[in-house]
């Protein structure tokens, strides 16, 4: 991935979800970029094409692709493990976890505007819910605590040891997006499993975050 394929995910991600967004960072099929505990989140194509991981451990034969857990929400997608490989070094995969990063972005301006569709076409008490002011104001802190992530990578990549705090800014905002969608935001073959999805890939390559912050 190069910098100039940054704005290329999160336009992916953000028009065509999760699939689309990894599809960009996945140009080139013949490395997996392997997460925690050696996992990877892949398109579908990726395993039957890699011949490596990013660190260039071999791969002598195709991974065998897990059980999604929110499979109906990205179907598109794969959870592979690569035996005998752990996180790569941040020296390989510092731009893949930029454009995760950007990706993630990407699903929660999604989400956001998902959200306030939502509230456009609800009506509570002959009103929209979208003109409620607590509904209003959640969602103004969404959009503010966007545009600074936003911010923050429109700078280039964080410095590693913030990226876990990009990623957790990110959670919260969702989770707080999703509620606003009532029992909707909890179904796994929508936006609660696209969102599901993101926080694995925030867990895979997002680093970990301090104790206590």
């Amino acid at each position: 991935m190069t910098a100039t394929s940054v704005p290329a995910v999160f336009e992916a991600a953000l028009e065509r979800g999760i699939a689309g967004g990894l599809s960009v960072l996945y140009a080139d099929a013949s490395r997996i970029h392997v997460g925690g505990a050696g996992y990877a989140i892949v398109p579908r194509a990726v395993p039957a094409a890699a011949t490596a991981t990013c660190a260039g451990t071999p791969l002598t034969a195709p991974a065998p692709p897990l059980p999604l857990l929110s499979g109906a929400a990205a179907p598109d997608l794969a959870v592979i493990r690569c035996p005998g490989d752990g996180p790569e070094a941040a020296g390989c995969c510092g731009n893949f976890a930029y454009g995760i990063a950007w990706l993630r972005l990407g699903l929660s301006r999604a989400l956001l505007s998902t959200v306030v569709a939502f509230a456009r076409d609800r009506t509570v008490a002959g009103g929209s819910l979208l003109n409620q002011q607590l509904v209003k104001g959640a969602l103004a802190d969404s959009l503010a605590e966007l545009m600074t992530a936003e911010a923050t990578l429109a700078g280039g990549p964080p410095d590693p040891a913030g990226l876990p705090e990009f990623h957790h800014a990110v959670t919260v905002v969702d989770r707080s997006l999703l509620r606003l969608l009532g029992a909707e935001g909890f179904r796994r073959d929508g936006p609660g499993g696209v969102s599901h999805l993101s926080e694995l890939l925030a867990e895979l390559y997002g680093g970990t975050r301090r104790a206590g912050a």
